[in-house]
């Protein structure tokens, strides 16, 4: 749910692949399942290697080789049984041989190849012990407001718990570098001189950590020049339940800063909200003991409103994970980077934000948000709108109406009760920018269209874009 984000941490999945956070390298990590309205036939396939819990040891090295490349390279550090390693996609494109190995007084490994979309043992000496790709699973859940069947997209490769053959040592073997520094980057892309990032922080949820903050200037005085980027750095303590957003824009240099849709005091929230939790890193594995690092749970949120455009990627390409399907536990995967954002919420030439506020009136609702000397730099949620027009009031309880569409009381008890006519799924606000955004998070049970699961030591980009009156 999200009128404030509640952080998920069961462990469901796990986002792939890597050793070094590098272009084209990612991390081998367990990821915590997220939820995304799509069409599941309609998703590309993935291959999931998924390792037993017994007999053998933790952790696990896995290498791969190819035709054209018969240089073994590492693809994967697996801390745990509960991790899984994508291997590419379902489609006949990887042919390509994978090696594994652990170390138990010596070390052993096992060895398997692809080729057509099929899987087979190709060393004698080092079988991987009855390894099969079996089927997705199948499940129910709600997409685009309609309870129908779901089927992941993610192919399980499995084998035996059975131990591996005694075997040679792999060339160079690496854990993941859990001393990297993690960093979020704003980067201003409008035409203003300048904006600035505000952040709101659980500090409860954050003892003695000095990185969650509760400010509306986050960088200096100065902000983040137009055309320029500035970096936030994460802490290795993780941060729990943390949101950035714009605060404020200057036109020009010499102007003063205008104020726009804040999470500060006195403040009514309408701001674009960019919502990561970022987890310890080296926190032994649950399973095994072995450091790890729990995924990053990160998303874009439209659901108090919208004020400027955002472009949210990971810097380096990497697997993240999602379910299909709300209330379907349908584990989601796709691959990510720079030119396959996770959301996307931008200006366009037939379309200003400006315009979509305007068409995404719900029961005749003006959302548009005006300061006292500017144009509307801001689209209000029905929800906000309707806790303006009924704020709470001590010993009493919001309207009927309120509850509908912020999704409280009894329309929000599980996270299928704010779905149907009249209300939050079915509001104009989030038709308009389902159709007209990717992924954008737009209202309070809108985790079917908005989260993901990300490898834990990641790095993200967000791109600002022109508030909407542009």
């Amino acid at each position: 749910m999200k009128i404030t984000k509640a952080i998920t941490t069961s462990l469901i999945a796990v986002a792939a692949i890597g050793v070094y956070h590098v272009v084209g390298i990612q991390h081998a990590h367990a990821s915590m399942s997220t939820t995304k309205t799509e069409d599941s036939a309609a998703l590309l396939q993935y291959l999931m290697l998924r390792l037993p819990a017994s007999n053998i040891a933790y952790p696990v090295y896995v290498y791969k080789t190819t035709p054209t490349d018969p240089t073994p390279k590492q693809i994967a550090y697996v801390t745990g049984p509960s991790q899984q390693v994508f291997l590419g996609k379902y489609d006949g494109s990887v042919n390509a041989t994978f090696t594994l190995y652990y170390q138990q007084n010596g070390w052993f490994q096992c060895s398997f190849t692809f080729s057509n979309q099929q899987v087979s043992n190709n060393d004698p000496a080092h079988i991987c012990p009855g390894i099969v790709i079996n089927t997705p699973a199948t499940g129910t859940g709600i997409v685009n407001n309609v309870t129908q069947p779901v089927t992941s997209n993610a192919w399980p490769v499995v084998m035996g718990a059975t131990a591996w053959s005694a075997g040679t040592a792999p060339a160079n073997p690496q854990p993941t570098n859990y001393n990297q520094q993690r960093t979020l980057t704003f980067v201003n892309k409008t035409p203003y001189a300048a904006i600035q990032i505000g952040m709101v922080c659980t500090v409860a949820s954050n003892p003695d950590n000095t990185a969650c903050q509760n400010t509306n200037t986050l960088f200096p005085a100065s902000g983040i020049a137009q055309g320029k980027s500035l970096a936030f750095n994460i802490p290795a303590s993780g941060i729990i339940s943390s949101a950035f957003y714009v605060s404020a824009y200057q036109v020009t240099s010499s102007d003063a800063w205008q104020q726009t849709g804040g999470y500060y005091t006195g403040q009514q929230p309408y701001a674009t909200k960019f919502e990561p939790t970022w987890q310890a890193t080296a926190v032994p594995d649950a399973a095994t003991g072995v450091p790890s690092v729990l995924p990053t749970n990160i998303d874009v949120s439209a659901v108090d409103g919208f004020n400027f455009g955002v472009i949210l990627y990971p810097a380096d390409s990497t697997y993240c994970t999602f379910t299909i399907g709300e209330g379907s536990n349908i584990l989601g995967v796709g691959k990510y980077g720079p030119s396959n954002p996770l959301a996307k919420l931008v200006p366009t030439s037939a379309l200003s934000l400006s315009q979509l506020c305007q068409n995404s009136q719900t029961n005749g609702w003006d959302l548009t948000k005006y300061p006292t000397s500017l144009g509307d730099t801001g689209c209000v949620s029905p929800c906000s709108y309707l806790k303006l027009e009924y704020p709470e009031q001590t010993g009493s309880q919001y309207p009927t109406i309120v509850n509908q569409y912020c999704c409280l009381g009894q329309y929000g008890a599980s996270a299928t009760d704010c779905y149907g006519p009249g209300l939050g799924s079915s509001s104009n606000y989030v038709t308009q920018l389902t159709q007209n955004a990717t992924h954008v998070y737009t209202f309070a049970y809108g985790d079917a269209d908005g989260d993901y699961a990300c490898d834990g030591m990641s790095n993200f980009v967000i791109e600002i874009y022109s508030a909407p009156s542009q």
